[in-house]
Order: structure tokens, then C-alpha cells, then sequence
């Protein structure tokens, strides 16, 4: 899911993804969602789901991370990586 898609641009109208972008550090969350820019034609529709800051306190009280890999972007005790993410994402700030 984190590398380029062997798809033409804009080929269609919506892509939608369910608790799997959160898997991704900053830098490559931006890059998914720039490929799927690529590959959705104007005027369509990216749905997704992610961990939202908030939902940080409450994930490590069922799973507490081992450690910050980087800002919002943890490691779990089974090797699961997990980025909490801001409100807004934006792809062409």
C-alpha cells in the first residue's frame, strides 16, 4: 500500500481505505495520499479512517506503546506501528 500503484492517473472515481493509513509515519502517510490523489479523477472521493490524536490515551490504555518513533507515530509491544494524525491532513500545503 506504501509504494506507487501500477495504475493509470485519474482511473477513479473514489478510493476508499479502512484502518490502514494509520500503519505509516508522517512522511509516508503524505505519500499515500499523494499516489491516491494521483490515481482519483477531478472532482473525486478519498474515504478513509485513521487514528485521530485523540484516540492516543486511549489506545495506550489497552495496548501501551513501547515508544515514539516520532511525533504522534508510536511502536507497539507486537511490532504494530501507529500514527495518530492531526484533524486535517493536507496533501498540497
Amino acid at each position: 500500500m506504501a509504494t506507487p500503484l501500477p495504475l493509470a492517473d485519474a482511473c477513479f472515481d473514489a478510493v476508499m481505505s479502512n484502518v490502514a493509513m494509520h500503519f505509516f509515519d508522517d512522511a509516508r502517510t503524505r505519500a499515500v495520499f499523494a499516489e491516491v490523489h494521483r490515481i482519483v479523477r477531478p472532482q473525486g472521493m478519498f474515504l478513509f479512517h485513521v487514528n485521530a490524536l485523540e484516540d492516543r490515551p486511549l489506545r495506550a490504555k489497552r495496548k501501551p506503546p513501547v515508544r515514539d518513533l516520532a511525533p504522534n507515530y508510536i511502536l507497539e509491544a507486537d511490532g504494530k506501528t501507529m500514527h495518530f494524525s492531526p484533524p486535517r491532513i493536507c496533501v498540497n500545503c
